[in-house]
């Protein structure tokens, strides 16, 4: 086993561009990788970490047949002349749920493996779609350290922070949804280790061409300049991303293989005015704030939550979008 320095992954030549968004749970991440996959010359792969559930008569969260997708048939045809597909599926369950986390410090066979069998996947969906830039919204932080170590890909991380407070909120919506219970410190203890994780462990051991902090809410609030260092730092063209995001019936998502969601997520647009219900009541800014949240000043964030005092409702910064454009609950379209 070998510890790793800090660096970019080694690319090799002629290697595609991987856009690994990194984050906790409900930090904006499918609404980033779809925007991001409609610029020229990329592609969303969704949360491809778990391909490995792919089977030809599943129902796909697109509603379509995977068998019938170009792409997920190639993927699985490209791991199939690798090797056999039980050992994909193995290799794939490793890092999930961050079960690996040894792998974001020290170099092990298993993980220069897991990341040989994501460059099959890469390669073979940009074969299939000619795109060279790939968008993984995937999260996971294992995931993140093995790719940037041993992928032979230019695989490039950006770090999607969202306040805790909208995070909790956002838990606790789900969990009444699914008739669950919500314990609040438990979910306030996943969201901030999973962010110092990427930030303190992954992120200080990636130089700045292959790794950008950007906050839910700077892209929420102010989306054009925020979509355009995104860009920037990925080698994306973010020329008519925005207004196509933010009107008519906003931005097709793409994606390999994943399970049927309860929403809706083939359409999303953006809506600004949604940060305004992140806001918490004093109580619960306090109760937050004790339970560790002081730890997100490092991303900006204070106890009175100051961005909404200030933050834009519009997408250009000049007017009101309508209150209707809503990502969490996108258009459902047959």
């Amino acid at each position: 086993m070998t510890s790793d320095a800090v660096r970019g992954n080694r690319a090799a030549p002629g290697s595609l561009r991987v856009i690994y968004i990194a984050g906790a749970r409900n930090c904006g991440s499918t609404l980033l990788d779809a925007i991001l996959g409609n610029a020229p010359g990329a592609h969303s792969l969704g949360e491809v970490a778990g391909f490995h559930r792919y089977g030809p008569t599943l129902p796909c969260a697109c509603q379509r047949s995977p068998s019938d997708c170009a792409p997920c048939v190639g993927v699985v045809r490209s791991v199939e002349d690798a090797g056999t597909w039980p050992a994909f599926q193995r290799l794939s369950r490793w890092p999930l749920k961050e079960r690996s986390l040894h792998w974001m410090v020290v170099g092990t066979n298993a993980r220069r493996r897991y990341a040989q069998v994501a460059d099959l996947v890469f390669a073979s969906v940009a074969a299939t779609t000619g795109c060279r830039v790939l968008i993984d919204s995937s999260k996971n932080a294992t995931r993140a350290a093995a790719l940037t170590r041993d992928s032979r890909h230019d695989v490039r991380v950006v770090h999607l922070v969202r306040d805790g407070r909208g995070y909790l909120r956002s838990r606790r919506t789900r969990a009444a949804a699914d008739g669950k219970r919500h314990i609040a410190a438990v979910a306030m203890m996943g969201w901030l280790t999973k962010n110092v994780l990427i930030g303190s462990v992954l992120g200080s051991r990636l130089d700045a061409d292959h790794y950008l902090v950007c906050r839910y809410e700077d892209l929420m609030s102010s989306p054009g300049p925020t979509l355009e260092r995104i860009c920037a730092f990925a080698g994306l063209d973010s020329a008519g991303l925005l207004e196509a995001t933010t009107t008519g019936d906003g931005v097709q998502r793409g994606h390999v293989f994943e399970p049927r969601r309860k929403v809706d997520y083939r359409w999303v647009r953006l809506d600004p005015s949604r940060l305004k219900s992140q806001r918490e009541t004093t109580s619960r800014n306090l109760v937050f704030w004790t339970l560790g949240g002081f730890a997100s000043q490092r991303w900006g964030y204070d106890r009175k939550q100051s961005y909404l005092d200030g933050a834009r409702t519009d997408a250009a910064g000049g007017g009101q979008l309508p209150t209707d454009l809503d990502v969490s609950a996108p258009i459902a379209r047959s």
